[in-house]
């Protein structure tokens, strides 16, 4: 059973090196991150509309929008603005590796 896991987390180490070495996951994260940010900013504004409706003035609406969102968008739980194309990767190939034992395992 440590043998297996032993090769799962090998295998993950190998698919993040090999990951960072791949320029077309640093454009699609690029993608996914700018992405991110346009939807942000989407959020931001509807957000300071609505509290704009309520009741507060323009600038303070816009402001305690963004004090809002910022920590959604910096902490991004859930990968609601953007995720992490390596650490997926990595993910995928630890789990790979743990349903399919005798593909990683050698002697």
């Amino acid at each position: 059973m440590e043998r297996m896991w032993l090769a799962a987390d090998t295998a993950r180490k190998v698919a993040i090196r090999a990951a960072l070495r791949d320029r077309m996951l640093w454009r699609d994260q690029l993608v996914n991150v700018v992405c991110g940010a346009i939807k942000a900013v989407c959020i931001t504004v509807a957000l300071g509309m609505v509290i704009e409706r309520i009741g507060l003035p323009g600038d303070i609406s816009q402001t305690f929008a963004i004090y809002v969102t910022g920590p959604f968008l910096a902490f991004n739980p859930w990968a609601i603005f953007w995720r992490n194309l390596f650490r997926e990767r990595a993910n995928a190939a630890f789990d790979d590796a743990l349903e399919n034992p005798r593909q990683y395992l050698t002697l």
